[in-house]
């Protein structure tokens, strides 16, 4: 599959410059009225650049401060330093015309930095310069200090200490979150555990079985609905069955809200309303309930429905976690328990009843999982990139899936559903490695699948049509389904990288 850039118009591009920015870039073609086409790092863009004496040269490389992100953008090249007694270029590099321009102090950490910005493309400017600096010490910076800098920076992340940590954890780590659950799974096994650790256990395994299971664990559906409209429907459902007293089903309801919705709470709730029916066949009722009070329709999914699965497992393993609590609170709602992993991690962490070895495993699997919600941040106004390690539940075990996106947004910001690029990366118990390109132009899809230990042609042969039908219900067409012996290149490098760089392809269009 070639690698392909996303056309985008000058106007969505502009908002990616700010003034003041320093951004070594590459002269394509000299345009009338002082306009030159320039490839400012990763973008393509038409400048109107200030005169300067000997004029722009094509195919030269320059720095350029943007002044204004009109259309044109409006840029000057940043003059060079000259020897004030030979008035002639003092041997200065663009590390040193950087530091002169931006009036920084020139040592050998700054010029690190500087170097590095440079070298990638990323815009610079005084204020970051400044703060990644004072974040990473007076010393020269190891360069994958300086590599998780530049994530921050180009994710507009706060330059502090916190999200520095999360960077290098996710630079440095050596096992997938599936791993690492599956230890700390194992490790659990053998402890005499807590409420938190029994949650936490509770919540794997609603992870591990969420492709076989019937429906979403009770605790996302109700998080899903929302408090006060499953309050309700408990309360409706208890009644239907003769409940005892309207009060004491309220203050029943509420419990169990604020409970973990395990089956343990279930029975607890049964015996508290004078409900003599089987905990099973109530949690059935009360499960197909919430799922048709969703505002999502969340149903039962099968091998074909894998993007119901995929929705179900981001916000099972929490990837949403601090937006639903955000939603709540801002409804004035009590907090309600999700059964979220993410959730139950944190409360293992400040549970003093649970040995310091199980909590830094705990808090290093947070890490992890909020290092996955930082890489979705897409604060770019013409495109998104990101790489997600999810850990995939397949036969009652956790796999790994590595999932590479990038796609471009419309002149609104929204992600353009008509557009995109996936690689897709499997480690699986019997077929190993497995790679899977999707190439989406204009909702027309090209797969490729790439696998060194199976030939997979007549499985593929085979569900062809099935997948053709499962895209039109989609408004998406099958272009064609394939397996290769070779994927990409660039784009197997770039879902392989810890901290996705924003480093996709942009030209502008007329």
């Amino acid at each position: 599959m070639n690698f392909q850039p996303y056309a985008i118009s000058q106007s969505q591009l502009l908002s990616a410059f700010m003034p003041e920015q320093i951004l070594r870039g590459k002269v394509l073609e000299i345009l009338p009225d002082r306009n030159a086409l320039l490839q400012l790092g990763n973008r393509q863009v038409v400048a109107k650049v200030g005169a300067i004496d000997p004029p722009l040269k094509t195919g030269q490389e320059y720095l350029f401060q943007i002044q204004q992100h009109t259309n044109p953008l409006v840029a000057k090249v940043v003059a060079r330093q000259f020897s004030a007694q030979t008035a002639e270029l003092a041997g200065s590099t663009m590390v040193d015309d950087v530091l002169h321009a931006l009036e920084l102090k020139n040592e050998p950490a700054m010029r690190a930095l500087i170097q590095s910005f440079l070298d990638k493309g990323d815009p610079l400017t005084r204020e970051s310069l400044i703060e990644a600096r004072a974040l990473l010490g007076s010393g020269i910076p190891a360069k994958e200090d300086v590599d998780a800098v530049r994530w921050m920076l180009q994710r507009r992340l706060p330059l502090s200490k916190s999200f520095l940590q999360i960077a290098q954890m996710m630079n440095k780590q050596e096992q997938p979150i599936a791993g690492q659950l599956a230890d700390l799974s194992r490790i659990l096994q053998n402890f005499k555990g807590t409420p938190s650790t029994d949650a936490l256990q509770q919540s794997i395994r609603h992870l591990a079985s969420l492709a076989n299971e019937s429906h979403m664990p009770l605790s996302l559906l109700t998080a899903e609905v929302g408090e006060k409209q499953a309050a309700k429907q408990i309360q409706a459902l208890a009644e239907s069955f003769g409940a005892g007293d309207r009060t004491a089903i309220q203050v029943a309801v509420s419990r169990l809200l604020h409970s973990g919705m395990s089956d343990q709470d279930i029975s607890k709730f049964l015996k508290t309303s004078q409900l003599n029916l089987p905990p099973a066949f109530f949690t059935d009722k009360l499960s197909n309930v919430l799922q048709q009070a969703a505002p999502v329709r969340l149903t039962a999914v099968d091998a074909t429905e894998q993007p119901a699965l995929l929705f179900r497992l981001m916000k099972q393993i929490g990837l949403d976690f601090e937006g639903s609590l955000r939603q709540q609170l801002v409804n004035e709602q009590a907090p309600i328990h999700s059964g979220t992993v993410k959730e139950a991690l944190l409360a293992v962490v400040q549970d003093a009843h649970v040995p310091g070895s199980i909590r830094q495993s705990a808090n290093a699997i947070i890490g992890q999982i909020t290092g996955e919600q930082l890489q979705m941040l897409s604060p770019d106004s013409v495109a998104a990139q990101f790489t997600l390690q999810l850990p995939l539940p397949m036969q009652q075990n956790l796999a790994n899936l590595t999932v590479y996106w990038e796609g471009k947004k419309d002149k609104k910001g929204q992600i353009d559903s008509d557009y995109c690029t996936l690689l897709l990366c499997l480690d699986l118990q019997h077929l190993k490695e497995t790679r899977i390109s999707v190439r989406v132009q204009n909702r027309v899809v090209t797969l490729r699948v790439q696998n060194d230990h199976a030939d997979l042609k007549p499985f593929l042969k085979e569900n062809q049509e099935l997948l053709a039908t499962k895209l039109e219900q989609l408004a998406y067409h099958l272009n064609s389904i394939a397996q290769v012996e070779r994927l990409d290149d660039q784009l197997v490098a770039r879902a392989s990288q810890p901290l996705t760089p924003l480093t996709y392809r942009l030209d502008v269009k007329a």
